[in-house]
């Protein structure tokens, strides 16, 4: 067996452990078992993700906890119907970061002389 099927039983295995123990919290489990689903979700993570995107999830967590929760709502979906075989990135969650907040790229320039940076799409309506 290789790794990458390895990795993929686990990852399988966990998201059973996963969906169990979000049915149990369900039925009106106690804290307890709260805790317990919070364990299996912080290895489920540490499994699918490189430690760069786990730190950069937990920061986003503390500062931005809807989103947070979001994306990893969308983590689980990802793994749970077999879209992803690899290790998600901080690229990959930063990704997410800004697909949920609705922000998108931008081009800006600097002019010699200028203090404020424009918008390229300005700098071409100008033009």
């Amino acid at each position: 067996m290789s790794d990458d099927e390895l990795d993929l039983i686990k990852r399988r295995k966990l998201l059973e452990m996963m969906k169990a123990a979000a049915k149990k919290s369900v039925a009106g489990q106690q804290k307890g078992g709260e805790s317990e689903l919070e364990k299996e979700k912080a290895r489920f993570f540490t499994i699918v993700l490189t430690a760069e995107a786990k730190r950069y999830l937990d920061k986003l967590k503390a500062g931005k906890p809807e989103v947070a929760e979001k994306i990893e709502d969308a983590i689980v979906y990802i793994f749970a119907n077999r879209l992803m075989n690899r290790k998600l990135t901080e690229i990959d969650i930063m990704k997410m970061e800004r697909k949920i907040e609705g922000v998108e790229p931008k081009i800006v320039i600097k002019r010699r002389g200028e203090d404020k940076p424009i918008d390229l799409s300005e700098a071409l309506k100008n033009d």
